[in-house]
């Protein structure tokens, strides 16, 4: 699905300020773009990390049950990668919105953007152990955009 948005840049501001918490086995911990994540970490063994959902594609909200379908079928291509996963979400600052996703452990950068280009988001996360978190946006970075903390992929 192609992802045609009117201000990547104010898309990746929401999606850096956006809350992260993942359900690990040391329980809930927070993720946050810029940040390194130790506590994290220190919880689940992996050389890399990431955040994907399948919600609201091209950040245009979808009815539950469609959200719901889309998740299924990434869990089904999730079980085909090597990687661990456990759920997480992602909200506004302000809790008015919100989606679950998935905390991938041991996953390349690759595989997670083409997932992300197959379910048609425009962001996910990635970062190595020890490194802050990034924001992988899947869109051309927009002249001028000084946005620290992301990657941008087209």
């Amino acid at each position: 699905m192609p992802l045609q948005l009117l201000d990547a840049e104010a898309l990746a501001s929401a999606y850096r300020a956006a809350r992260y918490v993942a359900a690990t086995p040391a329980g809930a911990l927070a993720v946050a773009v810029g940040a390194p994540v130790p506590a994290l970490e220190a919880a689940i063994e992996a050389d890399s990390f990431a955040f994907i959902t399948a919600w609201n594609p091209a950040s245009r909200p979808r009815d539950e049950d469609a959200n719901r379908n889309a998740d299924l079928a990434l869990v089904a291509q999730l079980g085909m990668l090597e990687s661990r996963r456990w759920p997480m979400r992602a909200s506004a600052p302000d809790g008015d919105w919100g989606e679950p996703g998935w905390l991938l452990a041991g996953i390349d950068p690759e595989s997670l953007d083409r997932l992300a280009r197959a379910f048609g988001q425009a962001g996910t996360l990635f970062w190595r152990r020890g490194e802050p978190v990034r924001l992988r946006m899947v869109l051309p970075k927009p002249p001028g955009s000084r946005c620290d903390a992301t990657d941008w992929l087209e």
